[in-house]
């Protein structure tokens, strides 16, 4: 069975809250929207969950292909599954041009205070460089185009979540990876980027 068919198959259980979502009679929270979908936080049997409604428009005005940009993401996502410290995608329905994922929990980098930079640990900088080469193994990468404080979350039990990461248009390495990621992510990027003993510019990193 395709990814995406497995995906599709196990978007039933997400089918009413979203239809109440698009017919705009729900009480799932709105968390705001990027530049390719907008993102609803919905609660079943206990769990949160991220559902993301592609755009029918980009934010430059311009038409796009919905059903296309959600089975893209979707194939991106399922290279992610099992990887701690990445986003996990649900489920898929092309048709409604729906992605669902666990909702990432935690405090987005770009909020966070100093109460929360100073209680990250050792072990989840490490967690956070192991997310970073394993997505870098399976052809995913980070950079200033689809990352920053807002795509990335900091909890202080779970550690670091990143989100919206795509796949890599050319053969890059965990170093400049890393880079990447810590320069997309402001002020708590640069922070962490000391921590683990390397400038924000990623020179001195070495492998």
């Amino acid at each position: 069975m395709r990814m995406i068919d497995f995906l599709e198959k196990n978007y039933e259980p997400f089918n009413n809250a979203v239809a109440a979502i698009m017919s705009e009679n729900t009480d799932a929270e709105y968390i705001g929207g990027g530049a390719e979908s907008r993102v609803w936080r919905v609660s079943i049997d206990g769990s949160s969950y991220a559902v993301k409604i592609a755009r029918e428009v980009s934010l430059r005005g311009r038409p796009r292909d919905k059903e296309r940009a959600v089975r893209e993401s979707a194939q991106t996502a399922a290279r992610a599954l099992g990887i701690r410290g990445l986003e996990q995608i649900r489920a898929v329905s092309v048709e409604n041009a729906v992605a669902v994922y666990d909702f990432a929990p935690g405090t987005s980098l770009d909020r966070m205070c100093a109460g929360d930079m100073l209680s990250i640990s050792n072990e989840q900088l490490d967690a956070l460089t192991e997310t970073i080469r394993r997505a870098t193994d399976v052809g995913i990468e980070f950079d200033g185009w689809n990352i920053s404080g807002a795509n990335a979350f900091y909890d202080r039990e779970a550690g670091f979540t990143l989100i919206d990461y795509r796949a890599a248009t050319r053969k890059i390495s965990e170093r400049t990876n890393t880079k990447f990621a810590l320069r997309s992510l402001g002020a708590a990027g640069i922070y962490c980027a000391e921590r683990m003993g390397f400038t924000e510019s990623g020179e001195n990193y070495e492998k």
